[in-house]
């Protein structure tokens, strides 16, 4: 393969497009036409406007009557640099050409490229769109030099006449406040109707989710002056959903020796959620949300057997959303909730409510600041008494309250299942007495108890509860391990069971690839550990699991199925854990 007549690009910036050309490789045609296509396409982008690129095949003799060989050559005839000279604007009277000109990307002495000058006239044309000049043309003439090395661009702009909204008129809303629907639009009466606002105003009624159909559409009656008609229909105010389904997951219990062993539980469950949407025509709504689980329940003798769907886990929410509320611009959320649930370790109810501010302060930012009060009763215990942190005994039953506040950023394509984009959150609370609450974490506490022997003591308390101590293993955390089964060895019991920690570090990585329509695979691999302390922290005893899964874009969301391998297996521990769920890992 011969490359000739190159001067700006170098044999190393072709050879990327050169990969399927190479010696004793099998010529095929469309290849050698693909490389002419993308080395002009290199040249003009760098401003060789008149580059002219062919290519010859060259058949040449060969020894064996079986075999056919091929030189082709490529030949380059360059031509000029050609970079833009001036940039100018006719015709453009209500427009300021400084305005224009930052709309563009062409600028005196970057290289000239046709692609680019296209895209200059579409954005100078949607600019004036977007002014309500909606009969507006722009044709770009380059003019360029005798040698071919400068070409100036002229914007030659035929602007026609401005629209104004005379009136925005407003129909179909029965129970919706007119306010809220023109809240949300961008069109003012008395200010242009540009092309960008009908477009936005109609995403952002849609994004209320109160109307089964919107229409934004302008209605002229005069050569300056548009009406914009906006016609809604509203969706039903009252929502109902319910649903049902089976549970299966591997449990830490404690068998006959009373030691900690992972085994498979099923427990059926179901929900059920009422909501109302736009009381009082405000887009204010409410929605009450239950959801009941049969679990089996550990056996009152200790004998490792249990009792089948002998526990209730439930859970009873209540939220009330009031957009743009006294006058916070932001939207505020107040939610009410009783629950009852499992831990490895211990049984938990809880009871609170939570009060929440948040605002959106850019596409894709959201901020939001909370205070939330609750209560959390722990019970059936499986730790024993020595082995229970000291601020479990002195609050089985603890109170907390506590601000807290968020800040989020997510550019994901789709929050289920995305395939580009970032997400970023950051989040901070603080605990204390003073709010109302019992504890907060670093700030010790001494508290009046009853020791091991039955006489009271004074204890110092400044661990995190057993509600709000952190775990690790499972299918969302390490899943080459059983939910809740990873700790330090000072946040294990010897039988076994986790005690949680202050402090957790985690990491997870996935790689997802598409197979067949819509089944995908997963490699994975997951790692970290949970630390009595933050100050404890050791990446010596990170426990680590690698696997792989199936993945299944369902129409609920995405299924998977996700097997884990321990790294670095123990004595006594299965060396693998088996995952099915809906829903990514992360």
């Amino acid at each position: 393969m011969e490359v000739v007549g190159n001067h700006a690009l170098t044999p190393e910036q072709l050879r990327p497009v050169l990969l399927k050309l190479q010696s004793n490789d099998l010529f095929v045609e469309s290849n050698l036409s693909n490389a002419v296509s993308a080395i002009a396409g290199q040249y003009q982008r760098l401003g060789y406007a008149q580059a002219k690129v062919t290519a010859g095949v060259n058949e040449v003799s060969s020894s064996s009557p079986a075999l056919g060989l091929v030189h082709p050559v490529i030949t380059i005839a360059e031509g000029p640099l050609t970079v833009i000279g001036s940039v100018t604007f006719e015709g453009n009277e209500k427009v300021p050409a400084d305005q224009l000109r930052a709309v563009i990307t062409s600028q005196t002495g970057a290289p000239y490229y046709e692609p680019r000058v296209v895209a200059d006239h579409e954005a100078v044309l949607l600019e004036y769109r977007n002014r309500g000049f909606a009969s507006a043309s722009v044709v770009v003439i380059p003019t360029p030099n005798t040698e071919g090395t400068k070409a100036d661009l002229k914007f030659r702009i035929s602007e026609g006449t401005q629209t104004i909204v005379d009136h925005v008129l407003i129909v179909g809303n029965t129970r919706t406040d007119s306010q809220v629907i023109k809240r949300e639009l961008l069109i003012q009466e008395g200010q242009p109707l540009g092309l960008e606002d009908l477009v936005e105003s109609q995403r952002r009624l849609g994004a209320l989710g109160l109307f089964r159909r919107i229409r934004v559409e302008e209605m002229s009656h005069g050569a300056a002056k548009s009406d914009v008609l906006v016609t809604v229909e509203e969706g039903a105010a009252t929502t109902f959903s319910y649903g049902g389904g089976l549970e299966a997951a591997k449990r830490l219990r404690e068998d006959a020796q009373g030691q900690a062993v992972a085994r498979l539980e099923f427990a059926p469950r179901g929900f059920f959620d009422v909501g109302r949407r736009n009381i009082g025509g405000k887009n204010r709504s409410a929605d009450l949300y239950t959801r009941l689980g049969l679990r089996p329940s550990d056996s009152a003798n200790g004998s490792g057997k249990s009792s089948p769907f002998g526990f209730s886990e439930y859970r009873v929410a209540g939220t009330y959303r009031e957009p743009r509320a006294i006058g916070l611009n932001g939207d505020l959320f107040l939610t009410a909730a009783a629950e009852q649930g499992v831990r490895s370790t211990f049984n938990f109810a809880r009871k609170g409510i939570n009060v929440e501010v948040a605002r959106r302060l850019a596409p894709g930012v959201r901020a939001s600041v909370r205070y939330a009060f609750g209560t959390t009763r722990t019970f059936d215990e499986r730790l024993s008494l020595e082995d229970q942190a000291r601020i479990d005994r002195v609050f089985p039953k603890v109170r907390l309250s506590g601000f807290g506040g968020a800040m989020t950023r997510d550019t994901r394509d789709d929050v289920l299942d995305p395939e580009r984009g970032t997400f970023f959150s950051g989040e901070g609370t603080i605990a204390a007495r003073a709010l109302g609450g019992q504890l907060a974490d670093a700030f010790p506490r001494v508290v009046e108890s009853v020791g091991l022997d039955g006489k009271p003591i004074a204890v110092t308390v400044e661990d995190l509860p057993a509600s709000e101590r952190f775990f690790a293993g499972g299918d969302t955390t390490i899943r080459g391990f059983p939910l809740d089964s990873v700790g330090a060895p000072n946040t294990i019991t010897p039988s076994g069971f986790p005690r949680g920690g202050n402090a957790m570090l985690l990491m997870n990585g996935e790689l997802r690839l598409s197979m067949w329509r819509d089944v995908g695979a997963a490699f994975f691999l997951d790692g970290g550990n949970v630390y009595d302390r933050i100050g404890e922290l050791d990446l010596g005893e990170i426990r680590g699991s690698a696997g792989f899964g199936l993945r299944y874009k369902s129409p609920i969301g995405p299924i998977r199925f996700d097997i884990g391998f321990k790294i670095d297996r123990r004595e006594n521990e299965s060396p693998r854990a088996f995952h099915f769920s809906i829903g990514q890992a992360f």
